[in-house]
């Protein structure tokens, strides 16, 4: 967005990401209401076209020897109420409703063997800044706007193929550390400190330049 700006309009911007550590710095709920799997991989995100959910899905019924738990707001719209509709009857793919308790969202990501992140759009999505910080293995439509937050050091697919690749890697090990470069890159960039610090900075900069013009 940056470089459209400056190519487009020949003007500076400076971009300031969104926080996440407010999703790992609560108490965690009890999630035991939702009859989870003991073993599962996690996506958060509303249920449109561009976050690539049928993709998700399409590889997950290919996939059923894992699961894979879908947080969203299925019933909003044509696309998701077909969607949950064509995908219902696989018992691998638990496509809940949207949950509002960050307590429970913690405990929900806590447990995940691994993140699901199927946005094709949006910058850096607060859903994404948010998992980073928990430290698992990430998957992410293969995009710039995700290679630039992950600073290329997640696990990309551009199709259901490449997932169902991934996910079926024997490399475990090589993924537990990736999930460990999430969070130094969210402790880095992705708290609400940095995030408050880079506003400040800005506000200070301009401030002293409105000064600088008027004397």
């Amino acid at each position: 967005i940056v470089e459209h700006v400056l190519n487009q309009y020949s003007k500076s911007s400076l971009l300031i990401p969104y926080g996440g550590d407010h999703a790992l710095n609560v108490e965690s709920s009890s999630a035991e209401y939702l009859c989870l799997p003991d073993s599962y991989y996690l996506t958060i995100c509303r249920i449109e076209p561009e976050n690539n959910l049928e993709m998700i899905l399409l590889a997950f019924s290919k996939n059923t020897d894992q699961n894979i738990v879908i947080v969203g707001n299925w019933t909003n719209s044509d696309f998701g109420i077909t969607l949950k509709q064509q995908f219902s009857s696989y018992g691998n793919l638990i496509l809940l409703d949207p949950i509002y308790d960050i307590g429970v969202l913690k405990t929900l990501r806590a447990g995940a063997e691994g993140y699901i992140h199927g946005h094709a759009a949006g910058g850096t999505n607060p859903s994404l800044v948010e998992m980073m910080h928990f430290g698992l293995p990430i998957y992410l439509f293969d995009c710039i706007y995700n290679r630039h937050t992950t600073q290329n050091n997640g696990l990309y697919f551009s199709c259901a193929e490449d997932l169902i690749i991934l996910l079926n890697t024997s490399d475990k090990a090589d993924f537990s550390r990736k999930g460990q470069e999430m969070k130094t890159i969210a402790n880095q960039k992705y708290t609400w400190d940095t995030v408050a610090n880079a506003y400040f900075q800005l506000f200070l900069e301009e401030s002293m330049q409105i000064k600088s013009s008027a004397e």
